[in-house]
């Protein structure tokens, strides 16, 4: 039987039937696969997030601490000469091992004289006296004979709202390995490796050969995939816009997805920076900027051009509505962030990089769903075709976006991407 073609519109409704290209009805039974591999996808992504919430493996004795908002210094519980489980903050920043003389008193220790030390604190010079404190143990670690300083009133966390009686400061922490998981509140202290041996440090690691070409992999990758997708449109002169349609989309579509990496490394530095706690790299948020900068005026440039020389300027100034959306992709996600960023006082500022960077990621965004749905609405309409997402597909997007967030959740919690260590 002769197959007759007909315009056909896509909707989600009725949901019994999907148009094929071989002009035959699907059934329902494509739509549970997709249903499926959606709700796969989430049970995965689940699964390995319970996987990331579990207790860490090994033997490693994990020590349970508290901070305040005021202040991300770790504070732990530890037991001074057996007794009690006294609240010391965690401080580099202070040389000595630092005592409250109420916990001393309070607690009826007693700690043989060494004299008297000057110390600087907080900005004023104190003697104060020195004892020796015949064990300090936090969790399982335990310090012998360690050299304590009696301060009267030291409160390391400055406020009083959760109240500390010491600090350990930088002397013991030295020849340690501190590690602090502050999402979950746990740190842990072991010995550090002193010892080098001959001819430099030893990679323990026996993966780290393939650091290498697993990063050059996934550089290649990227950039192929950014490319091939521009490409993917050059079949389609007749249909997609002219605003956007040109013989340089594969370019086009390579520098801005770069435009796109730098600025979406500031955002997600900054954003895991407020969510972990770790310090940020200023030196590299400055240098991502720049590169934004640079990568950005060279593609604004290159659209210009090819505007110009292809339907004319005029095209995006005639008040459709294409030309709107060219003109908010390129305004909103290009011009505005260049234009800011070419001030160095916003270079240098880190709340505004990112405001850029999210002007940046949207522009972005813009630009792919103008040439991928908008830039063919037009022609799709008049063949009868308009289109919108299912809510499958719909669904399996989500899906893998979250399944993108959980694998950076899982990277940032087990491997050393932001360590929190002191050696």
């Amino acid at each position: 039987m002769k197959t007759i073609w007909r315009p056909v519109r896509f909707q989600l409704d009725p949901p019994e039937t999907i148009v094929t290209l071989s002009g035959k009805p699907q059934s329902s039974s494509a739509k549970k696969v997709g249903t499926a591999l959606a709700v796969a996808i989430l049970v995965v992504s689940a699964f390995f997030d319970l996987l990331a919430q579990a207790a860490p493996a090994g033997k490693t004795q994990w020590i349970w601490f508290e901070t305040i908002d005021q202040s991300a210094l770790p504070i732990v519980r530890a037991k001074l000469n057996g007794s009690g489980g006294h609240r010391l903050v965690i401080d580099p920043s202070f040389n000595d091992f630092v005592l409250d003389t109420l916990v001393v008193d309070g607690s009826g220790l007693k700690l043989p004289a060494q004299g008297q030390a000057e110390i600087d604190y907080y900005g004023r010079k104190e003697k104060v006296p020195v004892v020796l404190l015949e064990e300090l143990k936090v969790g399982e670690l335990a310090f012998s004979m360690v050299r304590t300083l009696l301060v009267d009133g030291e409160d390391g966390t400055g406020m009083g709202g959760l109240r500390s009686y010491g600090r350990i400061g930088r002397d013991l922490l030295e020849p340690l390995r501190l590690t602090i998981h502050y999402p979950r509140r746990l740190l842990y202290l072991e010995s550090s490796p002193a010892e080098v041996p001959a001819g430099g440090v030893r990679f323990e690691s026996s993966g780290r050969f393939l650091m290498v070409p697993v990063v050059l992999f996934g550089v290649l990758l990227s950039t192929l995939h950014q490319s091939s997708l521009g490409a993917v449109y050059l079949i389609a002169p007749s249909k997609l816009s002219p605003l956007w349609y040109s013989n340089a989309l594969p370019s086009l579509f390579l520098i801005s997805a770069v435009m796109l990496a730098l600025s979406m490394v500031s955002f997600e530095t900054i954003l895991s920076s407020r969510a972990f706690h770790h310090e940020l790299p200023v030196e590299v948020l400055k240098g991502l900027a720049r590169g934004t900068l640079i990568v950005g005026g060279g593609y604004l440039a290159i659209k210009l051009i090819d505007l110009a020389r292809g339907p004319g300027i005029g095209l995006a100034l005639n008040g459709s509505f294409l030309s709107n959306l060219w003109l908010l992709e390129m305004g909103v996600g290009v011009a505005l962030p260049l234009i800011l960023l070419s001030f160095r006082s916003i270079r240098t500022d880190i709340n505004r990089i990112f405001v850029v960077n999210i002007l940046v990621i949207l522009g972005v965004m813009l630009n792919r769903v103008n040439v991928g749905i908008f830039g063919v609405a037009e022609y799709a309409t008049g063949a009868g075709g308009d289109y919108f997402p299912s809510f499958i597909e719909l669904m399996v997007t989500a899906a893998m976006v979250a399944f993108a967030v959980l694998g950076f959740k899982v990277c940032a919690k087990y491997l050393n991407l932001y360590p929190e260590t002191l050696h």
